[in-house]
C-alpha cells in the first residue's frame, strides 16, 4: 500500500512539474496575442489599401469595420479572441472607437500628414516583458510609418492617438538604417 502511495505521489510532482514548465495560460495567452498581432496587421494593410484608393483618406473611426468591408479591402472586420476587456476612449484626432475588440482612430481629416492607428492590448509574458511595470504592451500598426510594433503605455485603459507632426517624426525615425521597431514612442504621461 505505501509502494502505491508514494508511485502516486511522485505521478502528483512530476504533473505538477510538466504544468509549471509547460505553463498552459502563457500558451494561451501567446496564441492569442499571435492571432491579435496577425488581425491587426491585416486591418493595417487594409487601412493602407482604402487609403490609396481614397485619395488619402482613412475610414471614419465609427465606420471602420463596414467600410473596408463594403469597399472589399476585407472580407470580414475579425474579432479580437482576448476575453479581457479595455476602454479605448481617446478625445484625440476623431476620438478611438473599440469595434470587434480593436480600437481604431484617426487624425483629424485636414490634418496633413493623414495618419490612422488600430491596436489592442498584448497578454502573455513573453510580450510585456520589455515593458517596464505598471507599462501595458500594445501592439499598433500606424499609418504614417506603415507597420505595426509594440509600444508600451503607463495606463492599461487610455491610449492616445499621435499627432500628425509625431507620426511623421516617428516615420523618418523607423526608416533610419539599423533601427528596428520595438516601441512607437516613448509614452506621454
Amino acid at each position: 500500500m505505501i509502494e502505491v502511495l508514494v508511485a502516486i505521489g511522485v505521478l502528483a510532482v512530476l504533473s505538477a512539474g510538466t504544468m509549471y514548465i509547460i505553463n498552459p495560460s502563457e500558451k494561451i495567452a501567446s496564441s492569442r496575442d499571435t492571432v491579435k498581432k496577425s488581425h491587426i496587421s491585416q486591418i493595417g494593410r487594409a487601412l493602407k489599401s482604402f487609403s490609396i484608393s481614397s485619395n488619402g483618406a482613412f475610414p471614419a473611426p465609427s465606420l471602420i469595420s463596414s467600410a473596408l468591408v463594403d469597399t472589399g479591402e476585407m472580407l470580414s472586420f475579425p474579432n479580437n479572441p482576448s476575453t479581457k476587456s479595455f476602454n479605448c476612449s481617446s478625445a484625440a484626432g476623431q476620438g478611438a472607437v473599440l469595434t470587434n475588440g480593436y480600437c481604431y482612430n484617426t487624425t483629424d481629416p485636414s490634418a496633413n500628414p493623414r495618419g490612422a492607428v488600430i491596436y489592442a492590448p498584448l497578454e502573455s509574458a513573453s510580450n510585456t516583458k520589455n515593458c517596464s511595470p505598471p507599462a501595458v504592451a500594445w501592439y499598433i500598426w500606424s499609418a504614417i510609418p506603415g507597420t505595426s510594433g509594440i509600444d508600451c503605455t503607463g495606463n492599461e485603459y487610455t491610449y492616445y492617438l499621435y499627432s500628425a507632426s509625431e507620426l511623421y517624426s516617428h516615420a523618418c525615425h523607423l526608416r533610419q538604417p539599423g533601427r528596428n521597431l520595438l516601441h512607437f514612442l516613448p509614452h506621454r504621461s
